[in-house]
């Protein structure tokens, strides 16, 4: 009867994080809202790279040389994916990329202008852009 309840609760993010076997810190980040997850993953960039969080909603960090950085973070999706949603062109330098996988953070930076002009962003209707990890892995330099 497991297929019924299968078809009756969906499988969740969390569900597959644990299922996976990761850390309980990793769980208490798959588990938040969108909005807090990305506050959260903008202080643990300031944190671990000495930064800034920003004092305007154009960009969310800046760091020790000024330049004005936006955050991106993703947890796996239930296909798989990473998704990066929202991306706008607005004024800042560059991006970090944050991929939370089971049981490890990485961090990935690439320039504003690198990313625009790579051609991989998709229009997600009158709220930016997004791309997925697995597409634009090849351009990012992990930090």
């Amino acid at each position: 009867m497991q297929y019924i309840n299968d078809l009756i609760v969906p499988k969740s993010q969390y569900d597959l994080y644990k299922e996976n076997k990761s850390d309980k810190n990793i769980l208490k980040l798959v588990q938040m809202s969108n909005r807090r997850f990305g506050s959260v993953m903008e202080d643990i960039v300031c944190k671990k790279y000495g930064m800034k969080k920003a004092k305007t909603s154009i960009y969310d960090v800046v760091d020790k040389h000024g330049k004005r950085i936006e955050v991106k973070a993703g947890r796996i999706s239930l296909t798989g994916v990473y998704n990066f949603l929202h991306i706008e062109d607005r004024d800042y330098d560059h991006f970090i990329f944050v991929i939370i996988k089971y049981n490890d953070i990485l961090f990935y930076t690439i320039s504003k202008q690198e990313l625009f002009d790579s051609g991989l962003l998709k229009r997600l209707g009158n709220q930016g852009f997004f791309c997925q990890y697995h597409k634009i892995q090849h351009l990012l330099l992990q930090i």
